[in-house]
């Protein structure tokens, strides 16, 4: 049972029939709140069974207030005197400047405004003598009336040789557009050079390079500069992949995440991880199954295959040999790629040096260096120096009784009784008494009642 303080009370008596000055009671039979005051006067202080509620209040009978004067407008309750008293009993204007107003007068529903003649009506009016309208800005094309000023100030272009001033503009012709029609200058930049006529002589490029071009394949297409080293060092150029795998890839279809980059749909990758190494090669990435690239998709096409990443985490802008031998069958002959270039430079970190192309972990007195691992060295006295360790934050206290001068109990956990309250006493910690440190569950403050 939980702490219990209860005030005076009566579930008989509507009213106590007197109070100590400051005491206070509630009475259930009138649902109201009692206070004593001098004088032995017992008066009423709250509760529903008295006083409206503050917030939303449901009053009874015919409650009154005080009526505010002819248009006050705060939150001062508004009686039926002032609602009457609102009503306007000026005449209704008509053919008057228009106005928001400031009175707060309401109209009175049966009130009649006169019709004005001098006004043209806004459906199809018949205007006489000389109607005047303002002149819209020139190339206007809404509803507002034409005036003469604007009909004359509409100057248009001929229609045989015209000359046009300014910037003018024309609607722009679709890609591979060959007619008389306009060419705007978004139609001459978007035209690609395959849309234009073939030259009947020698082109010059003004000394610049033809960039992003793809491997010739008929004898008189252009070479490519990685075409051309890949035969001279013996290799056959693919085209390059976007990311190569670091791991195996379960399963050949959706659009995973390959060494930190999430592959798209159309993605070239190159798989050289796969624990059955027969499905290594070049995939096409797809929604559903992925399939081998159209240009390593038979053995032949993997003999001293080539190809460059662009992209990854750790693979980015390195080139991939493919080391197999002429002979053999795809999708049963094991396929291995090999790195064969990097466009970075392989950096020793903090504790690391390099000799030429070997990174050595730099040992000290604390670590040893094994030929195929490090270890802590076992003569370091920090391997049984607990005062080298720092701050304990993990594991298991097992040792002696902890003080209470230093943050213990003085004593072991299982002397004290489940569910006590303990507390200071001089440098011990002692139980802590019921009724006497503390309220126990069972206490209780009682008023009495009258």
């Amino acid at each position: 049972m939980s702490n219990l303080i209860q005030i005076k009370r009566s579930a008989v008596t509507a009213s106590p029939s007197s109070l100590l000055v400051g005491e206070v009671a509630w009475s259930e039979v009138s649902d109201t709140l009692f206070i004593g005051e001098s004088g032995a006067v017992v008066t009423p202080i709250g509760g529903p069974g008295t006083f409206a509620k503050l917030a939303s209040p449901t009053l009874t009978g015919t409650p009154s207030a005080p009526t505010a004067a002819v248009d006050t407008g705060t939150t001062q309750l508004a009686t039926t005197a002032f609602v009457v008293g609102q009503a306007s009993s000026a005449t209704p204007l008509v053919d008057g400047a228009a106005a928001v107003g400031a009175s707060t007068r309401y109209a009175r529903g049966d009130h009649v405004h006169p019709t004005d003649s001098s006004r043209a009506p806004l459906a199809s009016p018949t205007l006489t003598g000389v109607p005047a309208a303002p002149t819209a800005a020139v190339d206007t094309n809404t509803t507002q009336l034409a005036t003469t000023a604007f009909v004359v100030a509409q100057a248009y272009a001929k229609i045989a040789s015209p000359t046009f001033t300014g910037a003018p503009a024309a609607p722009t012709a679709a890609t591979g557009t060959n007619s008389t029609q306009l060419a705007t200058t978004a139609f001459v930049l978007n035209t690609r050079l395959d849309q234009l006529a073939n030259p009947t002589a020698s082109v010059s490029l003004n000394g610049q390079r033809i960039t992003s071009q793809a491997d010739p394949i008929a004898g008189t297409d252009g070479a490519t500069r990685n075409y051309v080293d890949s035969k001279i060092q013996g290799l056959s150029t693919k085209n390059s992949v976007r990311v190569a795998s670091t791991a195996n890839i379960a399963v050949l279809s959706g659009l995973p995440t390959v060494d930190g980059v999430s592959v798209n749909a159309g993605d070239r990758v190159l798989l050289k991880d796969q624990s059955t190494d027969s499905l290594n090669g070049i995939y096409v990435a797809a929604i559903g199954a992925w399939s081998r690239a159209s240009d390593v998709d038979s053995w032949d096409k993997f003999t001293s295959a080539y190809t460059w990443v662009s992209e990854g985490t750790d693979q980015s802008d390195t080139g991939w040999v493919c080391t197999n031998d002429a002979v053999g069958t795809l999708g049963t002959t094991a396929i291995t790629w090999s790195q064969f270039s990097s466009a970075s430079q392989t950096l020793p970190g903090a504790g690391l040096s390099k000799t030429g192309n070997t990174l050595n972990v730099g040992g000290t007195a604390s670590i040893t260096v094994n030929a195929d691992d490090i270890q802590i060295n076992t003569t370091w006295v920090g391997q049984t120096a607990l005062t080298t360790l720092g701050t304990v934050t993990t594991g298991t206290w097992q040792a002696s009784v902890v003080a209470g001068a230093y943050g213990g109990l003085g004593a072991a956990i299982s002397t004290i009784t489940d569910g006590a309250l303990v507390k200071r006493s001089g440098a011990a910690i002692i139980t802590a008494v019921a009724g006497t440190d503390y309220l126990s569950s069972s206490s209780t403050i009682d008023g009495g009642t009258f």
